[in-house]
């Protein structure tokens, strides 16, 4: 799986609605945070070249991601201070987070799903600036949302 996230990486291959994608992105989940750390540009790739049925489900992984390790999501944005790829790359997932807000049936309970796990202890000032964006993003989007 290493092999074919590195391709992912070094644009050899590219997403596609297949067993090849999901695996890799599955890996975000992995019970061992080496992997997690390692698939997670992997996943960030996958997400700034998704397009149709692969863009579907970016949202409600990153959802499940923050759901699960909201405080190492927060921290693998700590690198954003400004307008560097680090921010492009939140501003990315947060936009695909408002839209999954937008498109469950229940969408105050998703969002408020969201909110309760960015409540986490242990901010610091990169955490926040992060934790910042990402809910403007998030915000921005669902108030631009037509149903």
């Amino acid at each position: 799986m290493r092999t074919i996230g590195h391709l992912f990486l070094i644009d050899s291959i590219i997403p596609d609605d297949d067993e090849i994608t999901f695996a890799c992105m599955d890996s975000i989940f992995s019970i061992r945070k080496g992997t997690r750390d390692y698939f997670f540009p992997v996943f960030e790739k996958i997400a700034m070249q998704a397009d149709g049925s692969v863009a579907e489900i970016i949202g409600p992984y990153t959802l499940a991601y923050i759901k699960k390790y909201p405080q190492e999501f927060l921290a693998r944005y700590s690198c954003c201070q400004g307008d560097e790829p680090c921010c492009q790359n939140l501003i990315r997932l947060a936009t695909f987070l408002g839209q999954e807000t937008m498109m469950d049936d229940n969408k105050t309970k998703v969002y408020n799903e969201l909110v309760d796990a960015l409540k986490v202890k242990g901010k610091n000032q990169k955490k926040e600036k992060a934790l910042s964006l990402l809910m403007r993003t998030v915000n921005a989007t669902r108030n631009n949302w037509k149903d």
